[in-house]
């Protein structure tokens, strides 16, 4: 069974959804991990934790004008993530 199968029949499941997006970037696999915590975000758009890394994702890739953009969407669903609050002000390394 393929991995979009297993993802289509658990897209409810949370794990099922962005653990393609981390697996990918755990193998350095930059732009497939990027793919996947897309796709994380459009099946399940109020997943806090797929914002979270692909904005983490995005600075990684020198693209820090998307990871704000992820930020401030994370920010939206989590006030209170003090965490997503910091980051919007850090400069990217």
């Amino acid at each position: 069974m393929s991995l979009d199968r297993v993802i289509a029949l658990n897209s409810k499941h949370r794990r099922s959804v962005e653990q393609p997006g981390g697996a990918l970037m755990a193998l350095n696999r930059a732009e497939e991990a990027l793919a996947g915590f897309e796709r994380a975000v459009t099946l399940k758009a109020n997943y806090g934790d797929a914002w979270k890394n692909r904005a983490m994702l995005l600075t990684a890739l020198g693209r820090p004008e998307d990871a704000v953009e992820c930020l401030s969407k994370l920010i939206a669903l989590e006030p209170d993530n003090v965490s997503a609050l910091g980051s919007l002000f850090q400069p990217p390394y």
